[in-house]
């Protein structure tokens, strides 16, 4: 299976409570879906992004994005 880059939005739960998410992951959207079913998190969207886009992702430090 092709493994692609995604940029996601979920919903997890923390402490309780549903907290909106985005993540930036590589592989198959089916084993990336599993895994965070497994985790307990809710998948909405999931978008195609370049390897390019991934890799400015991953070098954001969480504590700039704001939500």
């Amino acid at each position: 299976m092709e493994n692609k880059y995604w940029l996601l939005v979920l919903i997890k739960i923390e402490d309780g409570q549903p907290v909106l998410e985005n993540r930036e992951e590589k592989g198959s959207l089916g084993e990336i879906a599993q895994g965070l079913a497994s985790e307990g998190n809710i998948l909405l969207n999931a978008i195609p992004i370049t390897e390019k886009d991934y890799t400015l992702l991953r070098h954001i430090p969480e504590k700039e994005v704001d939500y």
